[in-house]
């Protein structure tokens, strides 16, 4: 469902005495430039895109069109600078049917966001998945190789009855990421992902 943004609120109109004509808006441009500047920032923020490509129905969930089952059976891996707060929103919709995940995320984004007030994009304490921070300033090591790895080792023990949900942020060039896709779908039969740029 489409969201319908307002820029005029109707305000009720009391006449005191005579006609006179309401204001057209008490709102300066500056004023309702911010407003659409926020709400476009919100229609962005990476827990909302998830809310929007993900629909959880009792023991099932539906992505982008597509029904899954939902047997304490679901992996979750991903990558980039979003994909924390991407994973977050996903366990909290997916919740006991998580089993495990694995995200790769830039050095230092869980100080960042919680110095930022932006509590509500990180994990809880008792997560199923596990955060590996690496990629200091966007370059790789040790760490991102870590992560690169456990997420291999993760999507390689996975049986025909798992389901394995992908996010990624920031997708880079985008020939080489649809070639990754491409083998994805090879190996894995079906691949989902939700994807935040």
């Amino acid at each position: 469902m489409a969201r319908v943004l307002s820029l005029f609120r109707h305000q009720p109109f009391l006449a005191l005495g005579g006609r006179r004509k309401p204001p057209l808006c008490k709102m300066s441009m500056d004023s309702r430039a911010r407003g659409v500047f926020a709400a476009a920032v919100e229609a962005v923020q990476p827990d909302t895109v998830v809310r929007q490509s993900i629909e959880r129905k009792k023991d099932s969930v539906i992505i982008d069109g597509h029904k899954f089952t939902l047997k304490n059976n679901l992996h979750l891996v991903g990558f980039g600078k979003a994909v924390l707060g991407m994973a977050a929103e996903a366990e909290r919709i997916v919740g006991d049917h998580l089993v495990k995940g694995v995200i790769s995320v830039p050095h230092g984004i869980q100080q960042t966001l919680q110095q930022h007030g932006k509590g509500h994009l990180l994990l809880k304490e008792n997560s199923r998945i596990k955060v590996i921070e690496g990629a200091k300033h966007n370059l790789p090591d040790a760490d991102a190789q870590e992560a690169a790895e456990e997420i291999k080792q993760l999507a390689s023990r996975l049986t025909e009855e798992d389901l394995l949900l992908v996010l990624i942020s920031e997708l880079g060039p985008l020939p080489y990421h649809a070639g990754l896709r491409r083998r994805a779908h090879r190996r894995m039969g079906c691949h989902v992902s939700v994807s935040w740029r």
